[in-house]
């Protein structure tokens, strides 16, 4: 074998040579192999370039994770102050906590599943949390460590951050199935396990602090605890009331720990029937006022709260007796025809509930089992006793006649607070519950708090650190007059990845969509 060179165009081409017979031919026949071309400065041949592709070398794991969603629930608890007042509280445990916290905001879960959620976000890396410290066990052990005493001091810095006065939203909880009601919905007047949850917000609405006792809706007393924990910050509280547990809170309790509050009671409550008499002029024009562009009637005068005995009643304003101390309230008469439907409505189906429930109870004293699982709902029902000791109840004659007829109205008793502050109460109740109602429907593991080594309040703090972000979140997309839903952003966040592959680092191109939702919550798109 030898090498042959051939010049073309310039350029000079090496091959190899060889010469083999073939059977039947008379003379051998060369054939020749290209090697490559000649280098004219050093004379060595340059190879030729191999024509089959080189193979594609594919990393053995691409690490791809939701990066949008992570940096927009964490930049939103940093603006709110929620990490610096986590760490004050709570030290070194704070980051798991708020780990766990954003993981909610992101994708509200049961708390088993928590882990995964984390495990497919950067949350962790935001955090600076190692891989190894999520597990199961981990996020459970972080839940199950939420003390009371780092509780109170959390929402004592958010209290002193907002400062003014606070309002408490007390309301009664399930603990037993995995329904979920708002919080201004619920009836509360059956099935009750006696658990209270009570959310405080600042003066203009933001959500501050909650607690949750396992009492009675209607016992007062935690009320007081946290009015007492608030003023030691130099903050006053108003407790405003669900109308379901109105008529049997304790109003002597709250005046002598001067507290005040804001207490609405529905038609079919004695209060409202013992003031009933200020009603009858109520829709007459000059009492007709105006909200969100609906008319309504509201008027305004006192009552008399008085105590005695280790009893109150209340009754119009008139002069004391001798033997009684009593206090003046303002008393608020309203009529709104917005709530009338849906008032009728609610009341039929609770009292035909009520009625089914009841109906073939076995009872030795039916004035007392229909007053417990009636409330104040039993001056509505008629009952006789079978000759076996079973009940057969209904409904009185006229008695949803007359409901219907007072359907909208209701009593609203305070004791410092103006119109202007119920109407605010108002509103902020309505923004509690759609924040909450948003939460709670993307998942239907939530309020199922019963369940193994699972502490309660701890899972609720949790939870309400995600509802403060939401709550914030709701307020920006308010502000820019959106439409979109807290969940829509978060799939449009999410959508923001970042991915490791081979040790390199890449991000998932961004659209339109993302660039919006990065624009109205100010974080840059750039970075």
């Amino acid at each position: 074998m030898k090498i042959s060179y051939i010049e073309r165009n310039g350029r000079r081409y090496a091959y190899t040579c060889t010469s083999r017979r073939i059977p039947g031919r008379k003379n051998p026949v060369s054939e020749m192999t290209y090697l490559g071309v000649v280098d004219p400065v050093s004379g060595e041949i340059i190879p030729k370039k191999s024509r089959i592709p080189k193979p594609v070398s594919v990393p053995d794991e691409i690490d791809m994770k939701s990066f949008g969603d992570a940096l927009l629930v964490m930049t939103v608890a940093e603006r709110l102050g929620i990490i610096e007042d986590l760490e004050i509280a709570f030290g070194e445990r704070h980051r798991m906590i708020l780990a766990i916290a954003l993981a909610e905001a992101i994708r509200p879960s049961h708390i088993d599943l928590i882990d995964a959620v984390l495990k497919s976000s950067l949350i962790p890396e935001l955090l600076g949390i190692q891989p190894s410290e999520i597990s199961k066990k981990n996020v459970m052990r972080t839940v199950n460590s939420i003390d009371r005493d780092s509780m109170n001091e959390f929402f004592r810095l958010r209290w002193m951050r907002d400062g003014g006065r606070a309002m408490v939203f007390s309301h009664p909880v399930s603990l037993s199935d995995n329904s979920y009601d708002t919080l201004g919905d619920l009836s509360g007047l059956a099935d009750l396990d006696d658990a209270t949850i009570s959310i405080v917000t600042s003066a203009d609405g933001t959500m501050v602090g909650f607690s949750f006792v396992q009492r009675p809706p209607a016992d007062v007393s935690h009320v007081i605890e946290m009015a007492e924990l608030m003023r030691s910050v130099g903050i006053d509280c108003t407790y405003v009331s669900s109308t379901s547990v109105s008529a049997s809170v304790r109003l002597d309790e709250l005046i002598l720990h001067d507290i005040d509050f804001v207490i609405p009671y529905s038609v079919a409550s004695p209060q409202f029937r013992s003031l009933s008499y200020n009603c009858n002029d109520l829709q007459d024009s000059q009492y007709t006022l105006e909200h969100d562009g609906t008319p309504y009637q509201m008027k305004e005068s006192s009552a008399e709260l008085m105590m005695g005995e280790g009893r109150y009643t209340l009754a119009p304003t008139r002069g004391l007796c001798a033997d009684t101390q009593g206090v003046s309230l303002k008393s608020f008469m309203v009529f709104d025809p917005r709530i009338n439907r849906e008032a009728v409505k609610s009341m039929s189906s609770l009292v035909r509930s009520l009625t089914a429930r009841l109906d073939g109870i076995a009872t030795d004293d039916p004035e007392m089992t229909l007053s417990a699982s009636a409330g104040q709902l039993a001056h509505m029902l008629r009952y006789t006793r079978k000759s076996d000791g079973t009940l057969s109840v209904s409904v009185k004659r006229g008695a949803m006649a007359d409901f219907r007829e007072n359907a909208g109205k209701a009593l609203i008793l305070t004791r410092i607070s103006s119109w202007d502050d119920i109407i605010r109460a108002r509103e902020t109740l309505k923004s509690i519950n759609t924040v909450t109602g948003e939460f709670y429907k993307r998942s239907r593991w939530m309020l199922k708090y019963v369940g193994k080594n699972v502490d309660i309040e701890g899972q609720m703090f949790e939870e309400f650190i995600a509802l403060l972000i939401y709550d914030s979140m709701h307020r920006t997309l308010e502000s820019c007059r959106k439409n979109d839903s807290i969940e829509e952003i978060m799939f449009i966040a999410s959508t923001y990845q970042k991915a490791t592959i081979g040790g390199k680092t890449v991000r998932s191109p961004m659209n339109g969509k993302l660039r919006k939702v990065f624009d109205i919550f100010g974080l840059d798109s750039d970075t």
